[in-house]
């Protein structure tokens, strides 16, 4: 197992790094024609030089790597404008909307704008999270956990 926190760049099976999770296989148009809005497509930015890819952007590429249209969104429009970049770059087809989805009303307007936009909706990837950051046990107050992980309950439960 691989004990690096940087992206990693070359292929190792040891360490389950296939070229399909380094973007280096042939594309095999699995989702040619789909439509699909990822919720959380941006990257969070950290002081790390060569991060590794997060979770909403690594789905979005690998969507548009399979040929599926994504709509990428985020709260931050910078960081779903570089997912974007990202896809568009390796010839895939994206666009940004953003939206907070800690705020209820503005979930369906956003869904239905990017459904527009695409000319229909086939998926979603439900992958956000709200974090101010890592601290330490003890010092978590109850307004910032519900805050956490209130898109988590009202995803499963709404």
């Amino acid at each position: 197992m691989s004990t690096t926190t940087h992206a990693p760049k070359a292929i190792d099976p040891s360490a389950s790094l296939h070229a399909e999770a380094l973007g280096l296989a042939k594309n095999h148009g699995r989702l040619a024609g789909r439509r699909i809005i990822v919720v959380g497509a941006g990257q969070r930015t950290t002081v790390d030089e060569a991060p590794p890819i997060g979770n909403g952007r690594a789905m979005s590429v690998l969507f548009a790597r399979e040929s599926a249209s994504v709509a990428c969104l985020d709260v931050n429009k910078d960081a779903a404008d570089d997912t974007v970049a990202q896809i568009t770059g390796e010839g895939g087809k994206a666009l940004t909307d953003v939206v907070d989805v800690s705020d209820v009303a503005a979930i369906a307007p956003a869904v239905e704008r990017c459904a527009q936009k695409l000319g229909g909706l086939d998926g979603l990837a439900l992958n956000v999270g709200i974090s101010s950051g890592l601290s330490l046990p003890g010092t978590a107050t109850m307004p910032s956990m519900c805050a956490a992980t209130c898109c988590s309950r009202r995803r499963r439960w709404r």
